[in-house]
């Protein structure tokens, strides 16, 4: 007999509420013990803890933190503790919490708004979707104004449904106070000062009790800092437990004397390491250009948001792009929104080329080592840390003190990093470093700018209605920092606009770069030299600057006056392209120069342009452009770089990679068809290695969270279909030996089947050559292979559905059926690679499935003899023959 009443939640009646509330009042009673920074009040030290405060007039009466700002003004913070916390205004905890906060809010002689916070302390990991309530309070910091918040609720993809309504539940539960309806703009204000604190304190996991102790043991100068923590720690326990029934109030000097003489209180050193941190992250910052002209800042706020969100559910964001989309802008936008509330800093990805984060520190002045930094931003619940360009740290041989970050911050949750990439580096980034470290994380793609964005530019700069009512060239203005620079070219309608990314940079180059109005002393060519050379020390040395002592002062500081190059304030030797793109412009012009200066002689071309990864970049898309307006040109460059055997591999292997991922690859392949197959064949296996390698994304299927994306590519690229038909048209031609390469080109081909593209291009190919391959592989060494090749078939019935149904059906008679046929009916009617075939050949799989599932007379009739029990599945009219089947029965059975 089973009881209608509902178990108490052991949590509920073991106190594990109180025991929660006294770990939080011990909380904050270390920070007062070392005068620690606390979490959402920035920039100050605790100086006074009061608990239980309802009998000096405060609502919300759990706790009130008291801190002071290095000017000696005083900030408050009232809060709640909750071990769980439900946000629903039908909710009476939510409900006498929200109505406390509101009363205190407006107690003018407690609460400034201004200065002061509120905040709910829940046990973190108890209730997942308090993210979402996380994000209406961000949400509400980041608008301007009561009216911005209104209109960002109101605008679809700024916020979750959830978060809305929780918006609304809130609006409820300060109605009922208020006794009328209150509005979005009412209830605006009180959002911006109320907080979510989660703290894992008295749970399993104890990060919080552990980043406290770091603390204390960091603010002791005895030997066992570790025991001493410890001791301590049970000490704040023991006197809050005595504290709480009686409403005691706590400054430092009331703490018992052995506390405060076994630890010292955070100081001067540990304020001037984040001071230095600070102005470090400006530099950055400073250099990251947000306007496009003079002063038009576009604020693409919902990508700005979308940062902001997902930073709630993941620990790691990566904001991909190509060059000059914005990346980093909006990583900027957001991180200053955040900098109201949590500790943000900033470093370029070269920084991290060190074989230690301690070395990062270290290089940059900053007085700490990473164990040191995490003690003092102990009490802060998040850090925000933006890292600039971090593709850039693909180039280095030594990262480990990215790898030391990373393992840092799978340690302390409340670290977050934001990172910006380049588009074309993202999966070999999350690959790279993402793929073995346990971080949650998503991407953010930054798209072009829109049609109301370029109207936006356009109206603040009308001398660019000329270029932008050209589609060609508008389409090329969609990359905001093209169109910044658009407005520094002289537009007229009395000369051809561009009609090309490359004819676009031909026109700044000679007007910004050259500036050819200004001829004397030959300054137009001096001024390209030296800005190539500065572009190519840069990418070369893979430093954040290069020196520029040995070239000419006057053209440097032309080139510094036009805002093309920039140098650090305390070194104006050092020098650097203004903006990667202008260093991609400068190397891309350098290698045409090249190029030219050489006859188009690949060998002489590849000594010259060498290893550096970042010049070889520049040069596969300078091969990719010339394949689009020069073709003969790209032909002569492919001939050279399969015949020249001078011609180192990486090099070979960049050229083919370019011509392979170009918009006018099939075209361009077909016509060397020949030279494909020459050489025994060495050319196009080439070229299926690299297909395979370098032709392929993340499936657009695959959510922008976690990692594993690289064991989950798909190919990418017109060339896929090509070399199939190629290879399917030759595959006669094919040694065994070579049989495992084609096999894996149709297998990783077969990745971009799926339900949206049932058929991929190229289906019709991948067909033929699997169903070549099939009696290939039909010895036990083979085995695996041909249960590879069998899945690649059901993946795509309709491709060649006669062979599919032959292969499926096998002759009719079961005695006579090849191990193929058993194998492959098995795939189709025992898992989930059956559905394209029940799906685009019903009849087929329905007809078949009777034949495979059910027993016919002829089984009866041979099994008549057979003495003993029969099995169970036979009773049902089963095959006994069937183990999934089978399994499923015994299961039941069982």
């Amino acid at each position: 007999m089973t009881s209608d009443r509902c178990a108490s939640s052991p949590a509920s009646t073991g106190g594990a509420g109180t025991f929660f509330e006294q770990h939080v009042a011990a909380y904050w009673l270390a920070h007062l013990l070392v005068k620690g920074i606390p979490p959402i009040l920035l920039n100050c030290m605790v100086v006074e803890v009061k608990l239980q405060t309802s009998h000096i007039g405060w609502k919300t009466d759990d706790f009130l933190i008291i801190g002071e700002n290095g000017s000696g003004e005083l900030r408050k913070l009232a809060g709640q503790v909750k071990r769980t916390f439900t946000v629903s205004a039908t909710d009476e905890d939510c409900k006498e919490t929200v109505q406390a906060f509101w009363q205190d809010f407006h107690n003018a002689s407690l609460f400034s708004p201004a200065r002061d916070r509120l905040a709910v302390i829940t046990l973190q990991g108890t209730n997942t979707l308090l993210n979402h309530f996380s994000r209406l309070l961000d949400f509400s910091r980041a608008a301007r104004d009561s009216t911005d918040f209104e209109y960002r609720l109101a605008t679809a993809r700024f916020i979750s449904r959830k978060a809305i309504r929780y918006c609304d539940q809130l609006k409820r539960i300060i109605g009922e106070v208020e006794g009328r309806d209150i509005t979005v703009a009412e209830i605006w204000p009180f959002l911006r000062v109320l907080h979510i604190l989660s703290l894992d304190l008295n749970s399993a996991t104890g990060q919080t009790e552990a980043a406290i102790k770091s603390l204390l043991a960091y603010t002791t100068s005895e030997s066992n800092a570790i025991d001493i923590a410890q001791n301590t720690w049970n000490s704040l326990l023991a006197l809050v437990s005595n504290g709480m029934p009686h409403a005691k109030d706590f400054r430092r000097e009331d703490l018992p004397q052995v506390l405060t003489q076994r630890h010292s209180p955070l100081g001067s050193s540990e304020q001037r390491a984040l001071h230095i941190i600070h102005q470090h992250s400006e530099v950055i910052l400073d250099r990251i250009r947000s306007t496009i002209g003079q002063d038009l800042h576009l604020k693409r706020e919902v990508l700005v948001q979308q940062v902001i969100n997902e930073l709630e559910s993941n620990q790691l964001i990566l904001i991909s792009g190509p060059a000059g989309s914005g990346k980093s802008n909006i990583a900027k936008d957001a991180i200053t929104l955040l900098s109201a509330d949590y500790f943000v800093f900033s470093f370029r990805a070269e920084e991290f080329a060190q074989p230690h984060f301690d070395t990062t520190l270290q290089s940059n002045q900053i007085p700490v080592n990473a164990a040191t930094l995490g003690a003092i931003l102990a009490g802060y619940d998040r850090k925000v840390l933006l890292i600039e360009s971090i593709e850039r740290l693909l180039e280095k041989s030594t990262r480990d003190a990215f790898s030391d970050l990373l393992t840092l911050a799978a340690k302390d949750k409340t670290l977050h990093i934001i990172l910006t990439v380049r588009d074309y580096s993202t999966d070999l980034v999350r690959s790279c470093f993402l793929d073995v470290i346990d971080i949650e994380h998503s991407v953010i793609t930054v798209p072009q700018l829109s049609d109301d964005e370029l109207k936006e530019v356009e109206a603040a700069n009308p001398e660019l209605g000329l270029p932008l009512g050209n589609p060609e060239l508008r389409r090329i203005l969609r990359n905001p920092y093209v169109l910044d620079k658009a407005l520094h070219i002289s537009w007229s309608d009395s000369r051809p606009l561009p009609e090309s990314e490359r004819d676009f940079r031909a026109l700044f180059w000679q007007q910004i770069i050259r500036a050819e109005h200004n001829l004397a002393g030959g300054m137009p060519r001096l001024r390209e030299e030296a800005f190539m050379e500065i572009a190519l020390r840069r990418a070369r040395e893979l430093s954040a600057y290069v020196p520029s002592n040995d070239l000419n002062p006057s053209v440097v500081d032309a080139l510094r006056h036009d805002s093309l190059i920039v140098s650090p304030e305390y070194n104006m030797l050092l020098v650097a392209p203004a903006h990667d793109v202008l260093e991609d412009w400068a190397i891309l012009h350098w290698i045409e120069e090249q190029s030219s200066a050489r006859h188009e002689s690949l060998t002489e071309l590849s000594s010259i342009i060498g290893t550096h990864p970042a010049v070889r970049r520049a040069y596969r898309k300078w091969v990719a452009e010339l394949m689009e307006r020069e073709p003969g040109a790209a032909d002569r460059i492919f001939q050279a770089a399969v015949i020249d055997v001078d011609i180192p591999s990486q090099f070979r292997d960049d050229t083919l990679v370019s011509l392979l991922k170009a918009p006018s690859s099939a075209a361009f392949l077909n016509t060397h068809v020949a030279e494909l197959l020459s050489n025994d064949k060495n050319i196009i296996l080439r070229v299926i290695h690299i297909l395979r390698v370098a032709c392929v994304t993340s499936p657009a299927w695959l959510p922008n969270s976690r990692s594993y994306s690289s064991l989950l590519h798909v190919p990418d690229g017109s060339a896929w279909e090509t070399v199939l038909k190629i290879v399917a048209d030759h595959i006669a031609e094919f040694s065994p030996i070579e049989y495992p390469v084609i096999l894996g080109l149709i297998e990783d081909w077969s990745r971009s089947a799926n339900l949206q593209v049932p058929y991929p291009d190229g289906a019709t190919a991948a067909a033929v050559i699997a169903y070549w391959l099939l009696p290939k592989f039909d010895d036990y060494q083979s085995k695996d292979k041909r249960k590879q090749t069998l899945h690649i078939i059901a993946k795509i019935p309709n491709a060649d559905s006669k062979k599919f149904e032959y292969l499926l059906r096998g002759s009719g008679n079961s005695n006579l059926r090849s191990s193929n046929v058993k194998d492959f009916q098995e795939i189709i009617f025992t898992g989930i690679e059956g559905a394209p075939a029940a799906r685009d050949l019903p009849d087929l799989v329905i007809s078949t499935a009777r034949d495979y599932l059910l027993r016919s007379e002829a089984d009866i009739k041979a099994t008549r003899s057979y003495v003993g029990s029969p099995m169970l599945e036979t009773l049902f009219g089963l095959k006994e023959t069937l183990t999934s089947v089978a399994s499923i029965i015994k299961c039941r059975k069982a």
